[in-house]
């Protein structure tokens, strides 16, 4: 006879006992048992996880889960209501983190951004710009420049798209993340190839005076040798930035025109 799990009907203890037997008695507790009662007591509380309160435990789980998103969700809308951005970011964050699988905490946390808050408004165009300034001063050297919204933009995307009942609710908010996202991208463009001209003038006229030093020094006097290699250090310096920031303007001008030929492509 084989052995089968079981359950004592009496303590809840596992057991195995011989499936072609009537009845059986506990080891643990020593209460008799009929077969099939520990059994079937197996199979309704271990193998379909059911509760001793009689429901089913992944679907408990999944309510429980489910109230949790809830409640957060309801936070974020009362945060952002309130204009509370950071602390809308930073639950949103948060979400995603424990929800990575569903849009709502990418959804606010985009929202939260104030670019998003500010889109349609005089104060726009301005947020963008000064983001990129900003961007610029402290990153000179970046390979690109990103709106930091971006982070959340794209899994949100990975979520929403194809999925008819997230569309409905989050679709509007993806399309506005959309537009101002190339919308920094065109103001970074823009503002890279305006600030790369005045690098390229300084790196001529160093080297120009670095040029003119080696003439002076060989006809009127070495005191223009420390000349020629401070305007040296100095042209290799602003020629490198120069050519940063005319690196930076390409790879910002092939981003924009990538989104553009994308969109007429659609």
């Amino acid at each position: 006879m084989a052995k089968v799990p079981a359950k004592c009907t009496q303590c809840g203890a596992n057991i195995e006992i011989d499936d072609g037997a009537d009845a059986g008695v506990c080891p643990y507790c020593g209460t008799a048992f009929v077969t099939q009662k520990a059994i079937n007591n197996y199979n309704t509380y271990v193998t379909a996880h059911i509760t001793v309160d009689g429901k089913n435990a992944d679907e408990a789980f999944g309510l429980a889960q489910a109230a949790k998103l809830s409640e957060a969700k309801e936070k974020c809308r009362k945060l952002l209501a309130a204009d509370m951005l950071q602390e809308c970011l930073d639950t949103a964050t948060e979400l995603t983190a424990d929800r990575p699988e569903s849009p709502v905490g990418y959804a606010y946390a985009v929202m939260a951004f104030a670019e998003y808050r500010a889109f349609g408004t005089d104060r726009y165009e301005e947020m963008l710009n000064n983001r990129c300034v900003t961007a610029l001063h402290f990153h000179p050297f970046a390979k690109e420049f990103t709106l930091p919204m971006h982070r959340f933009y794209e899994p949100l995307a990975r979520l929403v798209k194809g999925n008819a009942e997230y569309e409905a609710e989050y679709g509007e908010v993806l399309r506005r993340a959309e537009k101002i996202m190339a919308d920094y991208d065109e103001t970074v463009a823009r503002k890279l190839s305006a600030v790369s001209a005045p690098w390229i003038v300084l790196t001529v006229i160093s080297i120009g005076i670095a040029i003119a030093s080696i003439v002076m020094m060989c006809i009127i006097s070495p005191f223009f040798v420390a000349t020629l290699i401070f305007c040296g250090i100095m042209g290799i310096a602003f020629l490198y930035i120069a050519v940063t920031r005319l690196l930076q303007a390409k790879r910002a001008n092939e981003k924009v025109a990538r989104r553009r030929n994308a969109e007429n492509y659609e």
